[in-house]
């Protein structure tokens, strides 16, 4: 009887082993079949094949019912990282992070533990938290430095530092792994994103030094063609142009590089532009449309070649055919590509533009209907400055979707010049004086003739805030009067938004010289107290300055806010400079006699 019950307890336990062990075993062959046919059976998009979707699915279910029938099996890390995995190359990260992180907390010294650390790293930064994901990938490379993974997690590390505008640093992650693994079979690809990292820092000769490397020991056709572009790249950048032509020419004359086509013309005409040959750039741009607007796989390329003419043609003044090409930009552009919201929103743009246009057109025809009628009092009446004024509106709504919005910059000037032309308000053709010099200096690069429209508006409009601000710019005197409101708003514009204090504190200077006793005096003390503490290092200024905010505007919102520091400011000074009647040996003895 004994034995007999013996013989049973044992069947028993071999059942159940056996039960929980053939259902992992089945989750893990379901797995190897949806890796087989991922492999093996690769789409032209990068999807996963249905079939393999569907023994993922099959091996998830099966480890699932592992964690739900035994959870106090031998299988439970198994099947936790099993599913993880599934959902990592399913690219549901934040479903594999959730495994990964269970897997390292429940079996913190488990077999797979650095499986997880590298999995949940890779996993972060799939999901966008490249912080925590760098995090992983440093433990992961101080804990487990024999590691096959240990190359690729130096690798993602570059990459995240890379992409962080870190160069330094990426290139010390992907030098780590030339020397640690030499002969490595990643050390083409860490050569090219070295390159990467020199072309961010403008350091172009070194990139190209890397980027030879790469191309000649590159293991794959992606690789090589990438290498080879950022080589043309890198001479464009450094304005070599003929010369990244002549790359680009010659990738496109390599059929083993046919399918990067669309990305090499598009680079092509680009650099043509560039050049200044517009004719070749278009021809090339249309090439593109032609020969790859009904592939699917390309319609990223395609919709940038069509964003792109309609670069050329608003350059060149044409809106409608610039027009034309947004439109059928926005409209080939996929779904969340860059391409169609910029273009739908310049084809909404020069919609607008001819609206205002249209509205600007009937405005000028009834002024001129107004000056042929032969009334001498017509052209003075309330009506046509009436006219006049709603034009100048009109205008300078013109002006700013031509310089903000399409990037127009010289129809922009021509819009300003016709406000000075017509305005009868000097603070308006000010204004637009203003902005014909702030275009030719920020955008146009015409140093010379910004200065001298700068110059003009102080003679022209005297008196106006932008003779005041354009005095400022050409670090000159100031004429004529102004409120403090205005005088203190250009202070706080100079300071916060132009980063030039000393300027600033010259105008807050003047807000006090000018109204001593007005409502903008205790802002304007605050703000100088403020600069003497923080930017010029003074804080016995500083402190001289918030007392006077007390004494001068003790009601004042500044005084409040200012009575703590005064006396925090006044302790912090006596414990650095103590009574000398309270020193215990305020003269002691320069030269003791050692011997006394």
């Amino acid at each position: 009887m004994r034995r007999t019950s013996l013989i049973l307890f044992t069947l028993v336990c071999v059942i159940f082993g056996c039960a929980y062990y053939n259902t992992f075993y089945n989750a893990r062959k379901a797995f190897k079949e949806g890796e087989r046919i991922r492999l093996n059976q690769q789409t032209p998009d990068g999807a996963l094949p249905p079939l393999a979707l569907a023994s993922y699915e099959l091996a998830v279910e099966n480890a699932g019912l592992v964690l739900r029938d035994h959870p106090g099996s031998s299988y439970v890390d198994d099947a936790l990282v099993l599913i993880g995995d599934v959902r990592a190359i399913q690219g549901q990260h934040l479903q594999a992070i959730k495994r990964y992180e269970q897997v390292l907390r429940l079996f913190p010294d488990g077999e797979f533990t650095g499986h997880c650390v590298f999995s949940l790293g890779y996993s972060l930064l799939n999901a966008g938290d490249s912080t925590r994901a760098d995090e992983q990938l440093d433990r992961f490379v101080r804990e487990f430095p024999g590691s096959d993974r240990f190359p690729d997690a130096l690798m993602l590390r570059g990459k995240i530092a890379l992409g962080g505008g870190r160069y330094g640093e990426a290139v010390a992650r992907f030098q780590e792994v030339l020397e640690t693994r030499p002969g490595d079979e990643r050390e083409a690809e860490a050569r090219y994103y070295i390159a990467r990292a020199r072309l961010g820092a403008h350091r172009f000769a070194e990139a190209r030094e890397h980027l030879t490397q790469a191309i000649e020991h590159a293991r794959t056709r992606k690789l090589k063609f990438q290498a080879a572009f950022m080589f043309g790249e890198s001479l464009r950048r450094e304005g070599d142009l003929p010369a990244a032509l002549g790359v680009y020419e010659s990738l496109l004359d390599q059929r083993a590089f046919s399918e990067y086509h669309p990305e090499v013309m598009l680079a092509s005409a680009a650099c043509l532009a560039e050049m200044d040959l517009n004719e070749s750039a278009v021809s090339t741009y249309e090439s593109l449309i032609t020969r790859f607007e009904s592939d699917r796989n390309h319609a990223e390329e395609v919709s940038r070649s069509m964003f792109e003419l309609g670069e050329l043609y608003r350059i060149a003044g044409d809106l409608d055919l610039t027009e034309k090409w947004y439109d059928e930009a926005r409209r080939k552009s996929p779904r969340s590509f860059w391409v169609g919201d910029e273009s739908d929103r310049k084809h909404r743009a020069i919609r607008e533009l001819r609206r205002l246009d249209g509205n600007l057109g009937n405005l000028l025809a009834a002024m001129e209907a107004l000056e042929t009628t032969g009334d001498p009092e017509s052209t003075t009446s309330s009506n046509y400055e009436k006219l006049t004024a709603d034009a100048v509106g009109l205008r300078y709504q013109v002006a700013e979707l031509y310089l903000f919005q399409l990037e127009m910059a010289d129809s922009a000037l021509s819009q300003y010049r016709a406000i000075e032309d017509v305005s009868n308000d000097p603070s308006m053709a000010a204004k637009a004086a203003f902005a014909r010099g702030w275009i030719l200096d920020e955008m146009l690069n015409d140093t010379d003739n910004a200065r001298s429209v700068f110059d003009s508006i102080a003679v022209r409009y005297p008196g106006t805030a932008h003779a005041m601000e354009a005095a400022i710019l050409r670090s000159k005197p100031i004429a004529g009067e102004l409120p403090p409101d205005r005088l203190f708003a250009e202070a706080e514009r100079l300071l916060f938004e132009a980063d030039r204090p000393d300027s600033a504190r010259g105008l807050y200077e003047r807000v006090l010289e000018r109204y001593p006793d007005g409502e903008y005096a205790p802002r304007a003390l605050f703000a100088l107290g403020w600069l003497a503490e923080t930017h010029f290092d003074d804080p016995d200024t500083a402190l001289d300055r918030y007392r006077e905010i007390v004494e001068r505007h003790p009601r004042s919102e500044q005084a409040s806010s200012v009575r703590d520091k005064i006396r925090l400011m006044e302790e912090l000074r006596a414990a650095a400079d103590p009574d000398p009647s309270t020193d215990p040996d305020p003269d002691p003895d320069p030269d003791p006699d050692p011997d006394k």
